[in-house]
């Protein structure tokens, strides 16, 4: 799932902040008071999935939350809500788009594998798609929405329901 990668990214753009203090980043808490399975309901997963859900459970471990969606035919919805300083999501996200490479220390690069994603517009201030996985920037919160479905239309769902994921959450 995308939620390694965007691990993988996150950590070290944390940890690469932590050795000087001009350098260091806040990770804000979930200031909705939201978790993932509220943003994103079952009935929500089961639009996106095409049936019935098995109930999701929250897992909230701020600064971030998780919901996870069983669908009909071994179908999944997985959605992570994530909240750090505007700063540290951009610097994530430019590390995301530049394949093969991890930003440390605010400018200097290091090799890494992780993989392509292609840039989807006019969705948050900034997504990224590698499938079957969608990253979403919106200002303070980072949105990894993840789904196995057997029709192949993942993206386009994914799509309507982050739309639906940012709408909720600006109302919070």
């Amino acid at each position: 799932m995308l939620s390694r990668w965007a691990t993988v990214v996150l950590v070290v753009v944390f940890t690469a902040g932590c050795g000087a203090t001009h350098n260091r980043v806040a990770v804000g808490s979930n200031t909705t008071g939201l978790t993932a399975c509220e943003v994103l309901s079952a009935a929500d997963a089961a639009r996106v999935l095409g049936g019935s859900v098995v109930e999701g459970e929250s897992t909230p471990h701020l600064p971030s939350s998780s919901c996870l969606y069983d669908g009909p035919n071994r179908s999944l919805l997985f959605f992570k809500l994530h909240t750090a300083t505007p700063s540290v999501l951009a610097l994530t996200f430019r590390t995301m788009r530049e394949p093969g490479r991890v930003v440390v220390g605010g400018s200097a690069t290091q090799p890494v594998a992780l993989p392509r994603w292609k840039v989807i517009p006019g969705l948050g201030d900034e997504a990224l798609w590698t499938p079957p996985d969608l990253e979403i920037r919106s200002g303070s919160r980072l949105l990894e929405l993840s789904a196995r479905l057997l029709s192949g239309q993942e993206l386009g769902r994914l799509i309507a329901v982050a739309r639906l994921a940012l709408q909720r959450l600006e109302r919070h």
